[in-house]
């Protein structure tokens, strides 16, 4: 037994309190198994999930990616003069500048979609010389290296899954060493995007996807057989090895290639969204390491498929098992009255401590991912109102009982009574202050022997005791 725990109060709960409990537990499940796609709670989610990734012994590092990104001095003050869309000869040039150091692989992270996404205008004259110059750059450079571009898809009335037009239209088939993925995220980052089915029966590649199929297709097939949306592991963007695109031009061949040669070349836009220098960057998604570029996060995904660095949600099945016994601890722990402040706090410390420890060793050793965050939450919400609840009522009765003893009434003091009820401080003074002393009234002072002179006669004593 723990010294200061009273297990008796848990039957004294009543049928209220386990019944909310109960539906606190039952709501969170359902939040945990049907929202996983929004945003409610993600960042307290992502903090859990980095500080899960952190504790393992071996902190992922980049290895094939190297990012090629456009900075504020080439948007702002260079030949992209802030314009939107994007120059495509400019793109058109990084390319072929890109093929000069040797990557493996070269793939641009622009939206390129058309005007009108259905196909209908493809492209806007104004821009189509400089979009076939870009169109010719990657026929170019995949005769002899992995070209990816970017793709984008949308939905149908029926629900059924598009690809929208982009502005290379149908002139880059993905055949050969020309790859195309799509380069939409989920609202929670952390899930790796794979291949889509389109209404057509056809199939289409995430970005990272395509990336990785052109460089090690086994990693993914091996993804898609689990017909489950992974999760990756992020690495912050100061790990990776980044080179501003003015660079390939500006500086010698030798110190621009060294690092991009055989490795993974994703360009990507790095500028600030209001002015020079000024704003946040463009393209700003949330992740477990804080706000990063689409650029940075599309490279975490490439490098989490290519190294297996992959978590596999647990089946809901289990996950449910595990939700419904993780909570029904924590509430029972929680049910439980203590008058010692730090028993309290270990007894509703154990559950949480068990749930972190599932799901470290699930990751660690199983390469799932678990998390029974909002049922837990919810739980510790229930018991902190219920807590308060109770103190309102207890102040209440406590008040109760205050006014009909009489007790707390500034007026209404331990004192006397008159006919069995309080005799109010005040009217004691008023009748001290009207009332004349008797004769025979002993001096308060002295609480033995007769009366004091001083009462008797009217007289005051010489200086010191009476005799």
């Amino acid at each position: 037994m723990i010294p200061g725990l009273a297990f008796g109060t848990l039957r004294r709960r009543g049928l209220a309190y386990w019944l909310s409990a109960a539906f606190a537990i039952a709501l969170g499940i359902y939040i945990t198994h049907q929202l996983d796609d929004n945003s409610v709670w993600l960042k307290a989610r992502y903090w859990a999930y980095q500080r899960l990734q952190n504790l393992s012994a071996v902190q992922p590092d980049p290895q094939r990616t190297r990012i090629v990104f456009i900075d504020d001095k080439e948007y702002w003050k260079g030949p992209l003069a802030r314009r939107v869309p994007i120059n495509r000869s400019y793109l058109a040039k990084v390319i072929r500048a890109l093929d000069t150091c040797d990557p493996s692989v070269i793939a641009l992270d622009f939206d390129l979609r058309s005007p009108l996404t259905n196909g209908e205008l493809v492209d806007n004259p104004e821009y189509s010389t400089e979009t076939r110059d870009l169109i010719a750059a990657a026929r170019e450079v995949s005769q002899h290296r992995a070209v990816v571009m970017p793709a984008t898809f949308g939905y149908s009335p029926d629900g059924n899954v598009l690809l929208e037009s982009a502005v290379y239209g149908a002139q880059l088939p993905p055949k050969g060493q020309l790859h195309q993925g799509y380069i939409q995220l989920f609202d929670d980052v952390r899930k790796i995007p794979l291949t889509l089915t389109l209404a057509d029966g056809s199939t289409l590649d995430s970005f990272a996807g395509a990336i990785t199929r052109a460089v090690a297709e086994p990693h993914l097939k091996q993804l898609e057989k689990s017909n489950l949306l992974s999760f990756g592991t992020f690495i912050a963007p100061d790990r990776f090895t980044s080179i501003p695109a003015s660079k390939l031009w500006e500086a010698s061949i030798d110190e621009a290639c060294a690092p991009i040669r055989h490795n993974i070349a994703i360009v990507g836009a790095r500028w600030h969204r209001s002015a020079f220098d000024e704003g946040d960057f463009i393209d700003l998604h949330e992740t477990p390491t804080g706000s990063e570029s689409g650029v940075f996060v599309q490279a975490n995904y490439v490098e989490a498929l290519l190294s297996s660095r992959t978590l596999t949600p647990i089946k809901k099945t289990y996950s449910l098992i595990i939700d419904i016994l993780l909570s029904s601890v924590l509430a029972i722990c929680l049910g439980i009255t203590t008058n010692r402040l730090y028993t309290k706090f270990l007894i509703v410390a154990l559950p949480c401590i068990a749930a972190f420890a599932i799901s470290y060793f699930a990751w660690q050793n199983l390469g799932l991912f678990f998390e029974a965050f909002f049922p837990m939450a919810l739980l510790l919400a229930h018991s902190s109102l219920h807590y308060l609840y109770e103190l309102h009522r207890d102040a209440m009765l406590y008040r109760k009982l205050q006014q009909q003893s009489g007790i707390g009434d500034p007026g209404m003091k331990d004192r006397p009574t008159k006919g069995g009820k309080s005799f109010p401080l005040k009217e004691q003074e008023k009748s001290r202050k009207t009332s004349k002393p008797s004769p025979n009234t002993p001096n308060p002072g002295n609480t033995s022997g007769p009366p004091d002179k001083e009462w008797t006669t009217g007289k005051k004593h010489p200086k010191g005791d009476p005799k």
